[in-house]
């Protein structure tokens, strides 16, 4: 039998495929037809989508699409196996099928449609791989807490006598003598928040787009609204990313939880850093679609025709200015992926820094009139534009002014001073820009500083003072301006 090839998908509109995959029992050979539909039209076929993560990107299972032997992998595969049913076909839409991942130009342009894909489905699987004994137990305790829940009524959640009730009424119904049964559910859930499945950067966009979504362990399923609240329920703590990706699932957490305050792509990105992807561009733009800046801007799209530094340039620009730049301003941005994602709460403070430091006057007013500067941590953040370039570089303490005056550029120094810069900012060691001025010999920038009313009395770690570091650059000119008169004269009685 041939191997499936794709016929050319129209990337005008909403187009994309949809899988029918046919009823069969579960060990049959899986039989599915793949065809072209649409979304967010009136007319377009119910489908669930399929959230899944790829697992080795060995595709050593088959499975026939159209008559046609499609190689696909093993957890994928195992998915299949358990969505699909003897009674009905199911329609579904699952990435590593509908998109034809050797053409670059249609992933890019289905991934631009993932929300949409997402957000019109009627509900998102969410396959996290097959069971054990102990994600069984855990699995079967949430779908009867749920099912009493539901037949109870009320807000479940807040009531802890209600919990207590399904506790007893559970270990009852599944015969647990432990006297704390909750510690099994801990064992269970530990190690289904330790799957694949939680460090995917796509699933992030998949589930937070979900209307309804259910998790599915093997052959056990709960919705996602109750499994989102297993870890309070239990009294287990997940990881800080663990905590945020349940927090994005459909139910009370989504509208309680950060996620309904602030979802910029900034924070996006800071809350899941720490997110797996094979294509590293990926961690960018797997966010845009659920990003409340990002969203709908044509500035940042998804470009698979780009490299990754291309990708974290852009991107770095879109964060600072949320317009387009020229390619000299995003030069700026140029790091590795982890030197980005750990420097995202200070990017624009980072790059003043540098402009700063460059003496790149343009740079510095480009940033000047930005909001861009949101730091934390070991940085103080204000809103106002004067607090902003008093953001300090954490290694030595060094502004952006003094930077600047570290270099000797005036015009940045006398701009970032109209700003509010706070002239007499003191670096690791004590030292000031008027000093740091004076030492490196910047004879006109110390005059400016002067003029401001930079103090002259601050000592450094060594005890130094600024003046003394002036009177020694003084000291150092006349010597050489001698030396040159010396020369000079000696030069002509020579002829």
């Amino acid at each position: 039998m041939a191997t499936y090839k794709y016929e050319p998908l129209g990337l005008d509109g909403s187009s994309t495929r949809l899988l029918r995959l046919l009823r069969g029992d579960f060990k049959n050979d899986i039989q599915c037809d793949l065809f072209e539909g649409r979304i967010r039209d009136e007319e377009s076929m119910p489908y669930k989508a399929l959230s899944y993560t790829w697992g080795t990107t060995e595709k050593n299972s088959e499975i026939t699409v159209n008559g046609s032997i499609m190689p696909i992998t093993l957890n994928l595969y195992e998915a299949l196996q358990h969505l699909r049913t003897t009674g009905n076909d199911e329609i579904l839409w699952v990435d590593a099928i509908c998109i034809d991942q050797n053409n670059d130009l249609e992933r890019s342009h289905q991934v631009r449609q993932m929300s949409s894909i997402y957000k019109g489905a009627e509900e998102v699987v969410v396959w996290l791989g097959g069971g054990t004994k102990e994600t069984d137990i855990f699995m079967d305790c949430m779908k009867q807490l749920h099912e009493s829940a539901v037949q109870q009524g009320g807000d479940w959640r807040l009531s802890a006598q209600l919990w207590l009730y399904h506790q007893a009424e559970i270990q009852s119904t599944f015969g647990q003598a432990t006297t704390d049964p909750t510690a099994s559910w801990r064992e269970g859930l530990g190690l289904i928040l330790s799957r694949p499945w939680f460090r995917r950067i796509w699933v992030l966009q998949e589930i937070a787009n979900a209307r309804v979504a259910t998790i599915l362990c093997g052959s056990k399923s709960v919705s996602s609204r109750t499994f989102a609240q297993a870890p309070s329920l239990i009294g287990l703590k997940p990881s800080s990313h663990c905590q945020a990706l349940l927090d994005i699932m459909p139910g009370l957490s989504r509208k309680e939880s950060w996620w309904a305050q602030q979802r910029d792509l900034q924070t996006l990105l800071i809350k899941f850093c720490e997110s797996d992807a094979t294509d590293k561009r990926d961690i960018i733009y797997a966010l845009l679609g659920i990003s409340s800046d990002a969203d709908q801007s044509d500035i940042l799209l998804p470009d698979y025709t780009k490299s990754l530094p291309q990708v974290l340039q852009d991107t770095g620009s879109f964060l600072v200015f949320h317009k387009n730049q020229e390619a000299w301003v995003k030069e700026y941005f140029n790091s590795t992926l982890p030197q980005f994602l750990t420097q995202l709460d200070s990017l624009g403070s980072r790059v003043l820094g540098i402009a700063s430091a460059n003496g790149d006057e343009a740079m510095v007013k480009l940033l000047l009139e930005t909001d861009a500067v949101r730091v934390d941590g070991e940085y103080s953040y204000e809103v106002s534009a004067a607090a902003r370039i008093k953001v300090k570089e954490v290694r030595y303490s060094q502004t952006p002014l003094w930077r600047a005056a570290e270099g000797g550029h005036v015009s940045v120094v006398q701009l970032l001073l109209e700003h509010g810069a706070d002239i007499n900012v003191k670096d690791y060691f004590n030292r000031t820009p008027l000093f740091i001025a004076a030492r490196n010999r910047h004879g006109a920038l110390v005059r400016t500083l002067l003029k401001h009313g930079a103090k002259t009395d601050i000592k450094d770690t060594d005890g130094g003072l600024a003046l003394s570091a002036w009177a020694a650059m003084k000291w150092h000119m006349t010597i050489v301006f001698v030396q040159g008169v010396v020369r000079f004269k000696g030069g002509r009685q020579a002829n």
